[in-house]
């Protein structure tokens, strides 16, 4: 009965994710603070972290301007730190750094979520956002590929790169939009 459940909790959200992917809602942003959405998240999160041996950090670099979002940039957030703690089957270390930048003129909110291990990390930097990917038991479903999108909504942008086999980082860019 056990596995009959995961698999139909499996199934259900498999099917959200689908939906979200082909469909996705149209919901007006409103001017949200992202650290705070960044601390829930975390939040959220931290003990089941914590139990897998997973040290948590938050650097916010400066304080950061209220950007246009809504509900699924949450969402997306908590699917790229779920995929990190999968990055880290061993335990290690997850932390996330927030800042602004400024990149061909234009303002953006810049957060680093960096995931580091004692061991390699095991995934190619080309199958992060392909979807139905597999990395250390973790099937990803669309997750990744949702995130991408969601954040191509609100203006932003997310790339993985590996630095070093033991170290891999995740930078989120959100441009802020400029002020009348």
């Amino acid at each position: 009965a056990e596995t009959i459940a995961r698999g139909i909790t499996h199934i259900r959200t498999l099917a959200h994710e689908i939906e979200e992917y082909l469909f996705p809602p149209t919901h007006h942003p409103t001017s949200e603070d992202p650290a705070s959405i960044l601390t829930e998240v975390i939040q959220s999160r931290e003990k089941e972290m914590a139990a897998h041996g997973i040290r948590t950090g938050v650097v916010l670099k400066e304080k950061l301007p209220k950007v246009p979002l809504d509900w699924q940039f949450g969402r997306a957030l908590r699917g790229v730190i779920d995929f990190s703690r999968a990055l880290l089957p061993q335990g290690g270390e997850l932390n996330i750094e927030a800042g602004t930048c400024r990149q061909q003129g234009e303002n953006y909110i810049e957060l680093n979520i960096v995931t580091s291990s004692s061991t390699s990390l095991q995934v190619d930097e080309k199958d992060v956002f392909r979807p139905f990917s597999k990395v250390n038991g973790y099937r990803l479903g669309l997750s990744m590929a949702v995130a991408q999108q969601i954040l191509r909504r609100h203006f932003g942008e997310i790339v993985f790169r590996k630095e070093q086999s033991k170290r891999g980082v995740f930078s989120l860019m959100i441009r802020v939009p400029e002020s009348k």
